[in-house]
């Protein structure tokens, strides 16, 4: 897109990675003076990512699992599937009592959620064979509706270590839209160890952060 841009011609781009799409925007384009791209096909902020909830729920969903973790996969038909709406693999699986675990399950809310679902999720966790973790998406921020009640449950899950990392996981974590769309540090994914990719392949870990950006653009590197 660069070297069109710079022969002067018109160009389109297409990736199915929203990260990718992200990179390419915010860091390439930008530096040509391209940043206000228009992005089709995707929200482009919150507000046009609550307009998606409404208009196509289930491709809410699939939006809002691939955006909350490259690595994660959206089902790919509607279904009643146990309170799962996506799945990730750790790169590395973790023994506990015997057993290899090394599934991550994750659930998409766009409503208002309730402390029954976040409770009904904590059990999909734990009955899930092979899960260690589980990621409760929503669309709206904790502070406005994350209570008191929900942060017991998900404290309650506990934690897990993976021998990889010296740091403990939350078992059960929340994560909404809007901490895609921060242009600040508060920028984040789930706090989880590496996950593997589509292919079962390594995935480094994608954190773009705001710093992480900058530091691409100050050394002049591509993403």
């Amino acid at each position: 897109m660069i070297a069109a841009h710079n022969l002067k011609r018109k160009f389109v781009g297409i990736d199915l990675s929203l990260y990718t799409v992200q990179s390419v925007v915010r860091v390439w384009l930008t530096e040509i003076g391209l940043g206000d791209i228009q992005i089709a096909g995707i929200p482009e902020d919150l507000a046009s990512a609550r307009q998606l909830a409404v208009d196509d729920p289930f491709e809410f969903e699939s939006f809002a699992i691939e955006l909350c973790h490259p690595a994660f996969v959206a089902n790919k038909e509607q279904r009643k599937d146990g309170g799962t709406d996506g799945k990730g693999w750790l790169l590395q699986p973790v023994k506990e009592c015997g057993r290899v675990k090394d599934l991550v399950v994750a659930q998409v809310k766009a409503g208002k959620p309730t402390l029954s679902q976040v409770r009904d999720f904590a059990h999909v966790i734990q009955s899930t064979e092979g899960s260690v973790a589980g990621v409760f998406i929503t669309l709206e921020k904790a502070e406005k509706h994350w209570t008191n009640g929900m942060r017991q449950v998900a404290y309650q899950m506990g934690t897990f270590k993976h021998e990889h990392s010296m740091e403990e996981f939350e078992r059960l974590q929340h994560w909404h839209v809007g901490q895609f769309f921060y242009k600040s540090a508060r920028q984040r994914l789930p706090h989880l160890p590496e996950l593997a990719d589509r292919d079962g392949k390594a995935l480094r870990e994608v954190k773009v952060t705001v710093e992480q950006l900058d530091f691409w653009r100050a050394s002049g590197a591509g993403i």
